[in-house]
């Protein structure tokens, strides 16, 4: 059971970003989606194919926060075993994290961003400041680290 930390007492203030993403064009992935959608209960209205499409924009993704939050400790790459091809994966301040590495088996194959988003807080060696993103969210402007842990605090001391 996860307690709540008291925010005087953070080990660091190195802030993670994490980043689920898909390539929801992969025809291996799409049928394995298929017979899982077949499988269960979830209404295909609530799940087509729309929310997986790729708008080949996320190497500006990973520009705009190298850009913009140059201060940011590492990013993690939650994939169901993709790697966008432009991808440095050695890169020192990256790290590709497949679904089974932290989301309990029961829960897989995982097609629902709330199973994925869930299950973060297992993610090994994740900072305990980290911020969630989705590769449709970009930040286009500058954003000093002690805003991000100033809001942070505040969050927990609520």
């Amino acid at each position: 059971m996860l307690k709540a930390r008291k925010l005087d007492k953070v080990k660091n203030d190195k802030v993670d970003i994490v980043l689920p993403w898909v390539d929801g064009s992969d025809p291996e992935w799409m049928e394995r989606k298929e017979q899982w959608r077949a499988k269960s209960s979830v209404d295909y209205k609530a799940n087509t194919n729309v929310r997986y499409e790729s708008w080949d924009n996320l190497e500006y993704w990973f520009r705009a926060v190298e850009k913009n939050l140059p201060w940011f400790h590492k990013i993690f790459l939650l994939t169901c075993g993709h790697i966008p091809s432009f991808l440095n994966i050695d890169h020192p301040k990256l790290r590709i994290v497949r679904h089974e590495e932290y989301i309990p088996q029961k829960y897989l194959p995982a097609f629902k961003s709330r199973t994925i988003e869930l299950n973060v807080h297992r993610i090994p060696d994740l900072s305990e400041n980290f911020i969630l993103f989705n590769d449709d969210f970009f930040h286009c402007s500058i954003l000093k680290s002690h805003i991000i842990l100033n809001i942070i605090r505040y969050v927990m001391k609520q």
